[in-house]
């Protein structure tokens, strides 16, 4: 009932929550009750309206934006629908906090770490002696190494997993009674992701707080919650226990998301069964002109598998049809002993300029024909390794040969063949397209740069090709989803008809649905064009689906190297051993992993000899 105050033991009580822009409604009549010491999951795709329910519940809503229904906390004693940012701020960070995704956009970056976290404690009263030293307190008990040290560094001295840790420690300052997180792990590897999630399950435990956790992970909210909640097109489609909501779905949509998770169920083909038929939504969105489809947390169709668009495959050029002097089995790659070193600005003026040794002797051959993944932590080398094989740097020494040619030293002018033989996907769509280019422009930009603009007219047949509608053409990379401008990325990659695909971490930011059916979709390019495949990720589970061969690499060296599930099943350098025992899974999470025990077997990985 609206105005009600929660039920007796609930933290947080919404009833028939709604967000409007205008007279649109992008969430509609969302309810959600989470008790003392509850930890209830929020998940759903990009677009599906969980961020904005967070919002609602913190009075955060953008301008333009509001909010309707009723919106309980425990502690304070009026709805927060339509309570005023006076009084919103005395219960932000007392009786409610958040942990953001982004750690280092939600940091002060001209403020000291210590100041920060004293800060929260400071504006409701606590005096600024006593908030300095719980500030270091509460960075000891995130677990950051040397917390006086890490009090006096500014954000961007930590690493992103320690700044995430500081952000949980803001957000726990002063014992808040909700404790509301908005995918705090997605940015993070998986190694550290296991520490930070044992942090947060622990912290709100110690606290008796209720946790709000939001993710489109379905192995992580298993991990960390007692119930989830499903959010789909801006309404609540499932809400359960976890157990009984990932093993009897009772919603189309619920058992579309736990198929789409499972990376071991495949077809005969060797195809993700959650990524069969349920093909990008461009179609939908181009036929409707509205804009950005995933823009805005407004529920538009995006990449939810509502339509089919099977990549059609006609289109590609068969493999034996392929010009290259390398024959199939061949080493197409051959990396021998390629060592890169980066000077650091020098920090005083008679010492020498610290070096960073970013890869130290890699040698590596890859075949023609082959599906080679690349996994390591952030910092472990990866992009260094795949800049300097797509000729974007040099190594300061070794031997990088691409199609039986040596390019390590080459000057631009003359890597135009690797142009040619080798195109590169990025992790980040948005960032790699040209927001000012058309869609058409940006695909045929490869062809045009090569001197072949007289092929533009097989724009529509690459996009065609990727499930993306050639009638899209016309619009611009903002106008389309995450999924679908990875699609857009993959065409442009095809344009040139390249021997060698390299992806780097392609899907880490693509919902679970969207995630497989990407996945699906590189695989089929790889078959249909006869590609040889570099994928790079820090995920070994998507690696272990798509590609044969593995190489796992940690501070600029390659530690193992293998059949892809030789190295899962049986890792046998620690390092290995701690990336496997770091990746959450909905079935060990059904089984009784929770964020602890995923914690401590990474630890326990680490030790191992």
């Amino acid at each position: 009932m609206s105005g009600a105050t929660p039920a007796t033991g609930d933290v947080l009580n919404v009833r028939d929550l709604g967000v409007t822009t205008g007279s649109t409604p992008l969430v509609e009549g969302v309810d959600l009750s989470i008790a003392r010491g509850e930890r209830l999951g929020l998940i759903g795709e990009s677009g599906s309206g969980k961020s904005l329910t967070a919002l609602s519940i913190m009075g955060l809503l953008p301008e333009g934006l509001r909010s309707s229904g009723s919106v309980r906390l425990a502690g304070f004693d009026r709805d927060i629908v339509g309570a005023s940012e006076h009084s919103l701020s005395h219960a932000r960070g007392l009786d409610m906090a958040m942990v953001f995704q982004e750690p280092m956009t939600a940091l002060n970056p001209t403020m000291r770490v210590g100041e920060q976290v004293a800060e929260v404690m400071t504006v409701h009263g606590v005096d600024a002696r006593t908030a300095r030293d719980r500030a270091v307190e509460l960075l000891d008990q995130v677990r950051l190494p040397d917390p006086t040290a890490a009090a006096r560094a500014y954000p961007h001295q930590l690493s992103g997993g320690q700044r995430q840790r500081v952000v949980l420690a803001i957000a726990l300052a002063n014992d808040p009674a909700l404790l509301i997180c908005d995918e705090p792990t997605t940015a993070l590897d998986v190694t550290v992701q296991a520490g930070v999630l044992d942090l947060i399950v622990s912290g709100a435990a110690a606290r008796d707080a209720g946790l709000l956790f939001i993710t489109h992970d379905l192995a992580v909210v298993a991990t960390v919650c007692h119930r989830v909640a499903v959010m789909h097109r801006g309404r609540i489609v499932e809400t359960g226990p976890v157990e009984q909501v990932f093993t009897r779905p009772e919603h189309e949509y619920t058992a579309r998301l736990v198929a789409a998770s499972d990376l071991s169920a495949v077809d005969a083909r060797g195809r993700l069964v959650g990524g069969r038929g349920s093909g990008s939504a461009a179609s939908t969105s181009a036929a409707s002109g509205s804009g950005s489809a995933s823009s805005s947390e407004s529920g538009a169709a995006g990449d939810s598998g509502d339509v089919a668009a099977e990549p059609p495959g006609a289109s590609a050029r068969p493999a034996g049809d392929r010009v290259s002097g390398i024959a199939a089995g061949e080493p197409i790659i051959e990396l021998t002993d390629v060592v890169r070193h980066y000077k650091r600005p020098r920090r005083r003026l008679l010492q020498p300029a610290p070096v960073v040794e970013a890869l130290r002797g890699v040698s590596l051959t890859v075949r023609r024909g082959e599906r080679v993944g690349i996994v390591g932590e952030s910092g472990c080398g990866k992009s260094t390794l795949l800049r300097i094989l797509a000729g974007l740097d040099r190594p300061t020494s070794g031997s990088v040969r691409v199609e039986g040619r040596e390019i390590a030293g080459l000057p631009e002018r003359r890597l135009r063949f690797v142009r040619d033989s080798l195109q590169l996907v990025f992790q980040d769509p948005m960032s790699s397209l040209n927001p000012r280019m058309r869609v058409a422009d940006i695909v045929a930009e490869p062809l045009v740069a090569q001197g072949r603009a007289a092929e533009k007219h097989r724009v529509g047949d690459l996009l065609a090709s990727v499930g993306v509608d050639p009638s899209a053409a016309r619009r611009f990379p903002h106008q389309f989803s995450g999924g679908q401008r990875q699609r857009i990325s993959l065409a442009r990659a095809l344009a040139p008809d390249p021997d060698i695909l390299v992806a780097d971490e392609p899907v880490s930011a693509l919902d679970v649905s969207v995630r497989a059916q990407v996945l699906n979709l590189i695989a089929d390019l790889v078959d249909d064009h006869g590609l040889t495949l570099v994928f790079v990720s820090h995920d070994l589970s998507v690696v272990r689906h798509l590609c044969e061969r593995v190489v796992v690499m940690e501070a600029g060296q390659i530690v193992e190297e293998g059949p892809t599930s030789r190295v899962y099943e049986d890792p046998q350098h620690p390092y290995t051993r701690r990336l496997v025992a770091s990746i959450p899974t909905l079935q060990g999470a059904l089984a009784g992993i929770d964020a602890a025990r995923l914690a401590d077997g990474v630890r326990a990985a680490g030790r191992s000899a």
